[in-house]
């Protein structure tokens, strides 16, 4: 398994830089040392209805009970303007609602006989709150895109697992016409970032995005909590997953 000599790596290169925030207090009072020396981004309405538009419909309420399809169906210049409005105001005075940071994670039993007590027996299905799905696409969209390699092809829009399959046996049958051998191997890089030290990654995300962008980031991640769905009875209190 590569799992463990890439979480190495990856933490190796995140160390190299010793004058890096040790804690999130740290690291937000460096962001927003940073922010007073520039002014905020402004979103438009226009890319947080298109935002909204695009959001997968037909999904699980989120902890407050809202789905897409409340955004969707609403008066739309009235939801955009005041969806904008609280995003603006966020990213400028660096801070979020908790409700946010809310995911509810509904266990699905997976049947067959399966033991009932045994975690790896239920599937877990997670809906994160719909303002974060919002929030999540606008910066997507428009500060953290990431221009994809040529080379690439997961993740990729119109091209399939078929896609990759064909370019892996047109591969195997180029090296075998000339008389080349075909090696495998197979890399499990599984969980390889759960390791990682989220803060020195935000720090060196600090030093190529903008510094307001950086810090909603990290406020949004900070207030990561889970709820546990089973049966349709919802824990009351939330499992913090802040760093």
């Amino acid at each position: 398994s590569m799992r463990g000599p890439l979480t190495d790596y990856l933490c190796n290169q995140l160390q190299k830089d010793s004058s890096q925030p040790k804690n999130i207090n740290s690291l937000l009072e460096k962001l927003s040392s940073a922010c007073s020396q520039t002014e905020a981004p402004v979103i438009s309405e226009k890319l947080v209805e298109r935002t909204i538009l695009l959001l997968n419909r037909n999904k699980s309420p989120d902890k407050q009970m809202m789905t897409v399809e409340h955004l969707l169906y609403s008066e739309k210049e009235v939801v955009c303007y005041h969806v904008t409005k609280l995003l603006n105001e966020s990213i400028s005075l660096g801070c979020l609602p908790d409700f946010f940071g809310e995911t509810v994670v509904t266990c699905i039993y997976k049947g067959k006989k399966k033991d009932v007590c045994a975690p790896s027996s239920y599937r877990p299905i997670s809906s994160i709150s719909i303002f974060g799905k919002v929030l999540e696409g606008v910066l997507l969209r428009e500060y953290l895109f990431l221009e994809p390699s040529p080379q690439q092809l997961a993740y990729q829009s119109g091209i399939g697992s078929d896609v990759i399959l064909s370019a892996v046996l047109e591969c195997i049958e180029h090296y075998r016409r000339h008389g080349s051998g075909v090696y495998v191997c197979q890399l499990d890089i599984s969980a390889a970032y759960d390791g990682v030290d989220q803060i020195k990654l935000f720090q060196r995300m600090s030093d190529v995005i903008n510094p307001y962008i950086c810090r909603i980031l990290v406020v949004y991640y900070q207030l990561s909590r889970l709820f546990i769905n089973i049966n349709g009875l919802v824990s009351e209190n939330g499992f913090t997953m802040c760093l």
